[in-house]
């Protein structure tokens, strides 16, 4: 095991921008790119690079003598992968890759730890884990000024997941207990660290806060709801999994590698912070305005400083306006469902309330998109549970091509599979709507509504097969997306939060750039009536708009966006948009 430095052969004292390279997670699809970044810049082809542990440590003051010993044998493992790598790519280059002990706060004091900080470092690169106990570990400490004293003459500093979060000088901590993803729009979800004592590295990232394994665990809103505190900085990076890139002075985003994307959260801009705030019962994240950017391997790059993607600058106002939510002059009450799991919870209830006041005496109940009769069981026994005053007509739909005959009064269409489902077996449901039936759809026969819709099931459980049905959805012609029915001119994806469909959302959305894109959390709906259109429920509406953006594809075929823009509409909002103003 490499726990000492071994001599270098030559000193050597190139001189280098300060450079950070995050990672959003892994090792095998990332290390090439970071290892490319670093050789570039050793024209010695002498290769030395530091690996730091202390993201391993479930504690900064004391761990045992097991726990130690774990640590090292599993850095040990990742330092012979680095090893390998640097064999790979040069295979007659001098190279040594060295493990730091360092695991405690005790083990950062020690001075006899410096040593590990020779002036010939070609890089320095913090493992994954828990980044805040690795800055509780490293924070004020003569590590912490080693490691700064490195960057500045220019050693690049890398970091892999939790490694990557600990780069920005305010650093995303993660959840609170007992929040998740599911739950990450309420004020008190998210963890951000920004004092003295609790922060990212000191020298870090000044002007942005990164979140690690961004699409792959469903961070957007965690993401959005720490940029819109004042004490933050308003732009965040967002880092797929095994994606990285290069910051360079802590300014230009550029030369990102491996796998998928890279997203930019921009809510200075246009002061999205302005509108920001959380409303409705319990507080739900609401904001305007938030700049939206994706990128991807291949030649475009994100400016800090000035806020602007390589395609091209923000606009500097934009007038903005959702005639798409509009309700035709004949057609039913609409609503919009993101998956309404418990009817008897108070949102949902309210939800239900309001279609029951339009519901007439019998309600039709269609189910489709299931895998079998019983399979429709759970979803279908709420709504017949709550509806159980009405006269109800509950269908299963397989292979059927029409409706009942029966004479009904409004319809409840629930959907499960959106692979499923077939818009021509239910075009009677659009013409009875354009007569004035209302109407409630939710999960995937609310997808199926749309002017287009993604035609895939739920995101599998299983984590390999959900990275990529979920970062491969931004990758041109992975997501299959046919013509829906057409009630309204909009793009709409269900449980973006909790199934976490957010690739699926931007595919729609990059596909018909022209067309607004909903994205309904669970327990969520959009209820569309002659006064216009507006959220209700527990979570929160987001809009996705990319009529003003610009749009390119990376080399691999990868998504690249300049200048989305994102709304969040909390529950009991009216879905109108603000005109954008840059502020000076």
């Amino acid at each position: 095991m490499h726990l000492t430095p071994m001599r270098s052969p030559r000193p050597k004292y190139l001189p280098r921008r300060p450079l950070f390279i995050p990672m959003g997670a892994g090792y095998r699809d990332t290390i090439h790119g970071f290892l490319q970044g670093v050789l570039q810049k050793d024209r010695d082809r002498h290769i030395k690079i530091l690996l730091l542990a202390m993201t391993y440590s479930t504690n900064a003051d004391s761990i045992s003598a097991e726990e130690r010993a774990q640590n090292l044998l599993d850095a040990e493992k990742r330092r012979q992968k680095v090893e390998e790598e640097c064999a790979a790519i040069v295979p007659g280059n001098y190279y040594e890759v060295t493990v730091a002990p360092i695991f405690t706060r005790a083990d950062a004091l020690d001075p006899d730890h410096l040593h590990y900080f020779t002036a010939d470092l070609s890089a320095i690169f913090f493992l994954g884990g828990d980044q805040t106990v690795a800055m509780q570990v490293i924070a004020n400490t003569p590590i912490e000024r080693a490691l700064a004293d490195a960057y500045a003459r220019g050693v690049p500093i890398c970091g892999t997941s939790a490694g990557s979060s600990l780069l920005c000088r305010v650093m995303m901590g993660g959840y609170n207990d007992p929040y998740n993803r599911d739950s990450a729009l309420v004020p008190q979800a998210v963890s951000v660290w920004n004092t003295a004592e609790q922060r990212g590295l000191d020298f870090g990232i000044p002007n942005a806060i990164l979140d690690q394994h961004f699409f792959q665990r469903s961070r957007m809103a965690r993401l959005l709801n720490a940029i819109i505190r004042p004490d933050v900085p308003h732009v965040g990076i967002g880092l797929d999994a095994y994606t990285g890139l290069f910051v360079r002075d802590g300014a230009l985003l550029d030369n990102v590698f491996g796998l998928y994307t890279v997203t930019v959260l921009d809510g200075e801009t246009f002061n999205s912070m302005h509108s920001a705030g959380f409303r409705g019962t319990g507080g739900t994240l609401s904001v305007r305005n938030v700049l939206v950017h994706l990128l991807a391997p291949g030649k475009f790059s994100y400016d800090l400083r000035q806020r602007r993607h390589s395609l091209a600058a923000a606009p500097r106002r934009l007038k903005r306006a959702f005639p798409a939510l509009t309700l035709p002059r004949e057609a039913g009450i609409l609503i919009l469902g993101g998956n309404l799991r418990d009817p008897h919870s108070p949102h949902t209830y309210a939800i239900l309330r309001r279609f029951l006041r339009e519901a007439g005496q019998h309600v039709l109940i269609v189910a489709a998109g299931f895998e079998s009769e019983e399979a429709a069981r759970l979803p279908v026994d709420p709504f017949v549970d709550f509806f159980n005053s009405q006269k109800l007509t509950v269908r299963v739909f397989g292979d059927e091509t029409q409706l009942p005959e029966t004479d009904y009064d409004s319809i409840i269409f629930i959907g499960a599979n959106q692979a499923l489902l077939h818009p021509e077996v239910f075009a009677t449901i659009k013409q009875k709507w354009q007569r004035g039936m209302p109407l409630l759809a939710d999960n995937a026969a609310a997808a199926l509504l749309g002017s287009y819709y993604a035609a895939h099931g739920p995101t599998p459980d299983d984590e390999h097969a959900a990275e990529n049905d979920v970062q491969g959805s931004f990758k041109q012609g992975a997501t299959s997306i046919k013509p829906g029915l057409g009630l309204l001119p909009l793009l709409i994806e269900p449980r973006v939060m909790g199934n976490n469909r957010w690739g699926r959302l931007f595919s729609l959305a990059y596909n018909h750039p022209d067309t607004l894109a909903l994205g309904l959390a669970d327990n969520t709906a959009v209820i569309i009536d002659q006064q216009g259109a507006r959220a209700l429920g527990e979570n929160a509406v987001f809009v996705l708009d990319l009529r003003q953006s610009r749009r390119a594809l990376g080399s691999s075929g990868l998504f690249v966006i300049a200048n989305g823009l994102l709304d969040v509409f909390a529950g009991g909002e009216a879905l109108t948009p603000e005109d954008a103003y840059a502020h000076p």
